[in-house]
């Protein structure tokens, strides 16, 4: 299936998920895995996000190439880290 709006094009599988979206002559193709989990994007044919999944389905790691090689580690909803660096992430309460 095909669907465009505005200037973007986008293409679907029988299931439902976007396989590919053009933008100003780009294509960018998305791979899913087995648990329909997006595990790879790839522009003009080469990778440049990867995601890992954890037992539960639950993005564990991003790798991105995009500008320099970057990563991103989700150990919790309170802690990123990325490209070895930690930052928490700030939870409030009402």
């Amino acid at each position: 299936m095909e669907t465009q709006r505005d200037d973007r094009v986008y293409q679907y599988d029988a299931s439902g998920s976007q396989r590919t979206w053009t933008f100003r002559g780009a294509t960018r193709e998305i791979i899913w895995n087995e648990e329909n989990l997006a595990s790879e994007i790839k522009v003009f044919n080469q990778t440049r996000s990867r995601n890992l999944y954890d037992g539960e389905g639950q993005r564990a790691i991003s790798k991105h190439d995009v500008v320099d090689l970057e990563e991103t580690a989700y150990i919790s909803q309170d802690l990123t880290i990325r490209d070895a660096e930690s930052a928490a992430t700030p939870r409030f309460s009402a």
